[in-house]
C-alpha cells in the first residue's frame, strides 16, 4: 500500500517479495543479523526505556550477556557493515507503526526469540498496526498450544503449575493426580528413547534446521509410531503406520489466526476418507477409558472451560540465546 515501506532481511535474495520490497537487505545469517540489531540498538542507548525498565522481564541480564559478546565478530557473521546496520535502525525507530513478519520455516526458534527480542527492544509490540507477525507453514501451532499441547502451558497459554488451571482440570476430568510439569527441552527429548510415538500434522524430520539425523534416529528408535498427515513427508516414510488426515473445511474445527483469535470453521464437504481426523482422535480417546466427544465443537467447549476466567496481561521477558 501506499506510505507503507518493505524492508526485505534475506539469506539468499531471490524469492516471490523480491518483486514488491522497497529495500533488499542480503546478510549471511538472519540470526546473526537480529543479534547485531539488538546490540547496536542497547550499545547506542536507542532502546525503548519504558518497554526495558517498567513493561518488559529481564532486560538486565540480557543486555550484560549480549553485550558481552563481540560486536565485530556479529557483524562479520552477519555479513554487514556499520552503516548498513544504521540505515536499518534509523526508519524503524523513526516510524510511528512497524511490523516484524516472517516465516517459520526460515528461522530457528532462537532467531524467533530475537525477532520478540527486537520488538520489545524498539517498542513495536502491543498496540494497533505494531508487533509480530509469525506465519505458519502449514500446521495450526498457535492453536494446539492455545488446546495445551505444550508440556509447560495448559489451555489458554496459563503455566501448567498455576493452582487455578489445576483444580479446574481435577474437577472437569475428575482427576486428583495431574501428572508433573514435563521437560521442555530438545536434548532430553533428542535423547530419550519413546515408547510410542504419534504425529500429526507435523514433519519433524523434513523440516529440520538442525539434529536432522537425531530426530529421525528418535522417531525409528521408538516402540511403535503413527504419523497423521495430508500427504506422504520425510517423516511419514519412517512411521510404521501411516493415517490418512483430512481438512478443516471436512471435519470442521477452530483454528488460531495471527492475532490470536480463534476462528470456527464448519464442514464444507464430506470427506473419502471414512472417518475425519477429529472422529479418529475421538475414538482412540475413547479406547484409551477417556469420555467420548461427537463433535469438534464440544471439544472446544471443554477447553475454553479451562481458559483464565480473565484476560491476564502477562509482562513480556527478554530471553537471551546464543546460537542460531
Amino acid at each position: 500500500e501506499e506510505n507503507i515501506k518493505i524492508i526485505w532481511i534475506t539469506q539468499t535474495g531471490t524469492g516471490e517479495i523480491s518483486g514488491f520490497a522497497d529495500e533488499k537487505i542480503v546478510v549471511h545469517s538472519i540470526y546473526s543479523f537480529l543479534k547485531l540489531i539488538n546490540y547496536h540498538l542497547i550499545e547506542n542507548g536507542q532502546a525503548d526505556k519504558m518497554f526495558t525498565d517498567e513493561i518488559c522481564l529481564d532486560y538486565t541480564p540480557y543486555k550484560e550477556r549480549i553485550l558481552s559478546e563481540s560486536r565485530e565478530q556479529l557483524l562479520q557473521e552477519a555479513g554487514l557493515d556499520i552503516s548498513e546496520v544504521e540505515a536499518f535502525v534509523k526508519p524503524v525507530l523513526s516510524s510511528l507503526k512497524a511490523l516484524f513478519i516472517f516465516t517459520e520455516d526460515e528461522l530457528s526458534g532462537n532467531a524467533c526469540r530475537e525477532v520478540h527480542n527486537l520488538a520489545m527492544l524498539t517498542g513495536k509490540m502491543g498496540r494497533i498496526a505494531d508487533g509480530i507477525i509469525a506465519i505458519k507453514e502449514s500446521a495450526n501451532s498457535q492453536g494446539l498450544t492455545d488446546m495445551g499441547i505444550h508440556p509447560c502451558y495448559g489451555q489458554g497459554g496459563v503455566e501448567i503449575e498455576d493452582e487455578d488451571l489445576r483444580f479446574k482440570m481435577k474437577s472437569l476430568w475428575g482427576i486428583e493426580n495431574l501428572p508433573a510439569k514435563g521437560l521442555n527441552d530438545i536434548d532430553a527429548v533428542l535423547n530419550s528413547k519413546p515408547k510410542n510415538l504419534f504425529i500429526f500434522g507435523e514433519d519433524p524430520v523434513g523440516k529440520a534446521i538442525n539434529n536432522k539425523e537425531q530426530i529421525a534416529s528418535l522417531i525409528t528408535s521408538a516402540g511403535f509410531s503413527v504419523v497423521q498427515d495430508f500427504y506422504m513427508t520425510q517423516t511419514a516414510e519412517l512411521a510404521e503406520l501411516i493415517i490418512p488426515a483430512t481438512y478443516l473445511f471436512e471435519s470442521g474445527g477452530t483454528y488460531t489466526n495471527t492475532q490470536k483469535i480463534i476462528q470456527q470453521v464448519n464442514t464444507q464437504s464430506n470427506s473419502d476418507i471414512e472417518m475425519t481426523g477429529f472422529e479418529l482422535l475421538a475414538n482412540v480417546a475413547v479406547r484409551l477409558g477417556l469420555s467420548e466427544m461427537k463433535t469438534p465443537t464440544e471439544a472446544l467447549l471443554e477447553s475454553v472451560m479451562l481458559f483464565p476466567a480473565a484476560c491476564s496481561h502477562k509482562r513480556p521477558r527478554f530471553v537471551y540465546t546464543n546460537e542460531d
